[in-house]
């Protein structure tokens, strides 16, 4: 299984209701990896219906599949610097790395230093789309149907 989460606005946006939030991607979810660039060449582009959407960029994905990646960079994490990982998980990762080296890559374990992301999430995304008063469906600022409260 292939999933991909692509920069923003590179898929148009235009079913979910909270679509001009920030933190959220539309990308495709295959079974190979050609799939997934067939899948991603498909759904690339603008739309007038997402103001966020990218221009064309006229690649095609399917092609740059056989490209050589000698030299490139690449930084791992094998935990992101707090999170407890499956050993089945981890071993699968350390495999995917090997397999980067294998076809030339530099690969630099690099762990970043977020701490906690749970706070980050509350304080950078959640406390302020509940200040702003903005509902995920419309994007309206609307107090009443942001927040639920409950009473006794």
């Amino acid at each position: 299984m292939v999933g991909l989460k692509p920069t923003g606005g590179r898929i148009p946006q235009t079913i979910l209701a909270g679509r001009y939030s920030t933190w959220v991607h539309h990308g495709p979810i295959t079974r190979t990896v050609t799939d997934n660039a067939l899948m991603l060449s498909v759904l690339a582009g603008p739309d007038p219906a997402d103001p966020t959407s990218l221009p064309a960029d006229d690649i095609d994905y399917v092609a740059e599949l056989p490209r050589d990646i000698t030299g490139w960079r690449v930084a791992y994490s094998p935990d992101l610097g707090y999170a407890q990982v499956d050993s089945e998980v981890a071993g699968i990762c350390r495999t995917a790395v090997g397999a980067f080296e294998e076809l030339g890559a530099h690969v630099t374990e690099a762990t970043p230093a977020w701490g906690n992301p749970v706070d980050a999430m509350w304080n950078g995304i959640w406390v302020p789309v509940s200040a702003a008063g903005t509902t995920c469906s419309t994007g309206t600022r609307n107090a009443a149907t942001s927040m639920t409260t409950s009473s006794p």
